[in-house]
Order: C-alpha cells, then structure tokens, then sequence
C-alpha cells in the first residue's frame, strides 16, 4: 500500500538509522545511476563502483556490530545459508588468484544479494515498514521517468543503434535500467489497487496504474528492448487475472482492450516488434544457426559451457573458481543469462540451491493474502525473465526491490 507523501515522512523519520540509510540508498539510486558517465577514478574505483564497495561493506559491518535481532529460519533462508557459503567460498578463492583491487570492486558487487537478503530479514519487521519501503521505491521512480519524459520531448541523452533501429539510452548506461524502475513502479501500485478494497468512489488508483501502464508501453517502445516489452506484457496479463479474482471482471476487460489497442494502434509499434523477433523467429524455423537465437548470446553461451565442461567433475559440481580456467573472470560477468552465472559462479550446487530458495519463495506465498501473493509471485516472474538474457543479480536497483519482497514474505504472513 503506498502511503502518502506526509504519513511515509513520518515513518522516515520513525525508523533506526542502521536502516534509515538504506532507505536513502534507494531514494537516491536513480541519481546516483547516472554517474556512471563520470570515469574519474578514487583509488582506481569509478563513483558506481565505489557506491557498490560502500554498500555491502556496511552491512557487514552493521552485522558485526550486532546490530539486529535474531530471526527464526524458514526453508528458504536454509536454502540461501548454502547458497551464501558456495559462493563465498568460489568468490573469495577467485579473488585471491586475482588480488586486484579492480577485481575488488566487482567481487564486492556480486557480493551484494548475499548481504542485502539477510539484512532485509533482520530489519522488515511489519507490514508498515514493507508498505514504507514499498512507497519509497514508487517515490524513487519519479526520477527515472522526468528524465525519459524530457528526452522523448526534448533532447535524447543517448541513442544506440541496435538490430537498424535506433533507441533510447537516456542518461542510464543500460536500457534496462529504465525497464527495471518502471516495472517496479507497475508493480507497486498493481499491488496497491488489488489491496485497495473496491467502493464507489472515483476509482483514482486504478487511473494511475492505467497511466503506468501505457507509460511502460511507450517506454518499451522507445528502448527497443524486446525483453522488457515480453516481461512486461506477462505481468500485465497476471495483474489482470488477479483483477479477475477480486470480482473486477468488467473493469479488467475493458483495461485490457484499452491498453491492447495502444500497443497496436501505430503501425510503427507492430513494425518495430516484428523487426526485433524476426531473427529470433528465423532460428526458429531453421533458417539461422542456433548460435544466433537470442540476439546472438547463444553462441557466448556455447562457449562458456564448454569451457565449463572441460573442467573437473568435482570443480563442476560445487567449485568452479578452483579450475583454473583463464575466462572465468569472463563467465561470472559477461554471460548476460543469471543461471548460467550461478553455474560459473557456484557450480551445480549453486545453481540447484539458487533454484531452490527461488522455488521456497514462491511456496511461502500460499500463507498470504491474495494482493501479496500478486506482489511476491509478480517479483519472481519479473525476476526469472530478466534472467535468461541478461543479469538482474547484478542491477542494484532491482536487488533492493527484490530482496525487499523476498527477505519480508519468507516464513510469514502480512496481517
């Protein structure tokens, strides 16, 4: 539920400063995303990377200054325990193969997940602090989309060519970090109007979440990504189906005409989507190599695996950075698929544990109401799209959001 402006202020100014920070980290993360265009380095570090040595750093440090209180593990928190421990192990001996403080620095970020999940356990406590939570990633959003609306009106920021089409990159250094707070804001606020009990009133949040909607759209158009434009048309769907079960049957139709025929109406929409899945629809038919399906990733990912499979069973069931491989650096950042990341980074242990605390999450919301369990299962599915062609796990933005969800419905019910 987002609160308003003067109630989120207040439980800002309610909470402890060993999480007050966080909740500033993620108020200022859009601006601090477009400081990757500074290449300045402070001790060989760019801002971004510094921002993300900073940030896994305190909470260690939070934690050994025995900050929080302790918790009762659930199944999933198990699962990640052994997950932590895999990855840990693989990170710290790669790193010491390494010792580069460039290397560090990227250590320190795919560290991330592995702090903020536990320090999001110990300091979620109720479902007023998720709500507060939840509003500041909606006010964090705000940013992001000033920023698009002045470059579709006034001056891009950046343009890529990609596939003979020209798209956005705005002041962002990936089109996907525009996806990513977009489809955090759709998701809050679908979470806020399936919560939201349904009166005769002006019917205020569902206009808003409609304006998300086509916002998103026009925003999936303007960056050319058909990842993002798949994941999100799925999510809307399942928001629609969750419409369905509250008894909003007339309104859930005729949202969804409206927003299908935004997304049809231009010829140039349906001409730019039939552009972007050619290729992938020739490799389908047989028509291009396999090794070209995904934009071309296919062929990086054949690679890595069987540079992967060379190695020894034993460094491929739970070891991977114990091989010796020379493009193991590579494989742990540059595969753009995050279970091949996992596999490279943890083995097969890693990627089945990984697996395992996904699928652990997604049992625990059959203790929740129907809302919350929009909210948790919308986050999985958003999450395990982004992962076959690209690395969410290493988008901080995204981590603080999903980790939220994840860390606060594990092993509990939001009352």
């Amino acid at each position: 539920m987002v609160y308003p402006i003067k109630t989120w202020w207040t439980w800002v100014s309610s909470q402890p400063w060993n999480f007050r920070w966080f909740i500033l980290l993620v108020l200022l993360r859009p601006l601090i995303d477009i400081l990757w265009q500074i290449k300045e380095p402070l001790f060989g570090l760019n801002i971004l990377q510094v921002v993300g040595v900073v940030t896994p750093t305190l909470i260690l440090l939070l934690f050994c200054s025995h900050q929080f209180p302790s918790i009762k593990l659930g199944q999933a928190d198990k699962w990640f325990i052994g997950l932590t421990l895999v990855i840990m192990i693989n990170l710290i001996f790669f790193f010491f193969s390494r010792m580069t403080l460039l290397w560090l620095g990227e250590i320190l970020k795919m560290m991330l997940p592995f702090v903020l999940y536990p320090f999001l356990r110990h300091t979620l406590s109720n479902k007023h602090d998720l709500h507060g939570l939840l509003t500041t990633f909606l006010y964090s959003t705000i940013f992001p989309a000033l920023l698009l609306l002045y470059e579709l009106l006034w001056h891009p920021l950046g343009i890529q060519t990609s596939r003979g089409m020209e798209r956005y990159t705005g002041g962002y250094s990936d089109v996907l970090n525009y996806a990513i707070y977009f489809f955090i804001a759709f998701l809050v606020w679908a979470y806020t109007t399936l919560a939201k009990k349904s009166d005769n009133r002006f019917p205020y949040f569902e206009m808003v979440l409609f304006a998300i909607a086509i916002y998103v759209v026009f925003l999936m158009y303007s960056i050319n990504h058909i990842t993002s434009l798949v994941i999100f048309v799925i999510l809307f769907l399942y928001y629609l189906i969750y419409r369905i079960r509250t008894g909003r049957v007339i309104s859930t139709i005729i949202l969804f005409h409206i927003v299908l025929g935004f997304i049809l109406v231009r010829p140039e929409h349906t001409d730019s989507i039939e552009r972007l899945v050619s290729r992938e629809i020739e490799v389908i038919k047989g028509e291009r190599p396999l090794e070209k399906a995904f934009h071309g990733r296919m062929s990086r990912w054949e690679k890595m695996l069987n540079d992967f499979d060379q190695t020894d069973p034993s460094f491929k069931l739970f070891a991977p950075s114990f091989s010796g491989l020379i493009t193991t650096g590579y494989m742990i950042t540059g595969t753009h698929n995050d279970y091949l990341r996992f596999l490279f980074m943890g083995g097969v242990l890693g990627l089945g544990l990984y697996l395992l605390f996904l699928f652990a999450i997604w049992r625990n919301t059959r203790s929740h109401h129907l809302s919350q369990r929009f909210l948790i299962s919308g986050t999985l599915i958003m999450l395990l799209l982004f992962s076959i062609t690209s690395v969410p796990t290493l988008y901080a933005p995204l981590l603080y959001f999903t980790m939220t969800i994840f860390a606060y419905s594990n092993e509990r019910k939001m009352t």
